[in-house]
């Protein structure tokens, strides 16, 4: 039996799904990073590479979106946001994405902003407000040329 601090350690090293959607089935890597970020694993161990991982899964992704695909995001931003105890002990959370590399997503195109905006039915109903009220694409380009 392998240690949580082990399988935390390998989980980051597990390639990302390519095209990864609601189409795709089966038990997948993404289901073991989901479960090991609720069970704070990574932030314990001080495993810092998920948010590469993470970062390499969304921009892998395709639509429509996998069902584990927000709460994964939602359960990350969660771990960079509250410690894991309540002691808070700052090196208990994760490292958050670069800004940079955010930015370089939407610098690229406007896929991802577009894919969360497009497929709101597996959004948890708190935010599925605010998935509606994201422009639509010909709002967004406009607003981007003026």
């Amino acid at each position: 039996m392998f240690s949580e601090q082990v399988v935390a350690s390998h989980a980051v090293k597990v390639a990302v799904t390519e095209g990864l959607s609601s189409r795709v089935q089966g038990f997948l890597p993404v289901h073991c990073v989901h479960q090991l970020l609720k069970s704070r694993a990574f932030s314990k161990h001080r495993v810092h590479q998920v948010r590469d991982w993470i970062y390499r899964q969304v921009r892998a992704a395709g639509t429509p979106l996998h069902p584990v695909l927000p709460p994964l995001i939602e359960v990350y931003v969660n771990s960079i946001l509250v410690p894991a105890s309540n002691r808070g002990v700052q090196d208990q959370t994760n490292e958050p994405i670069p800004e940079a590399d955010v930015r370089a997503i939407f610098a690229g195109g406007e896929d991802i902003f577009f894919l969360l905006r497009e497929d709101c039915s597996h959004v948890p109903s708190m935010h599925f407000r605010q998935c509606q009220g994201l422009p639509s694409r010909r709002r967004f380009r406009e607003q981007r040329q003026q």
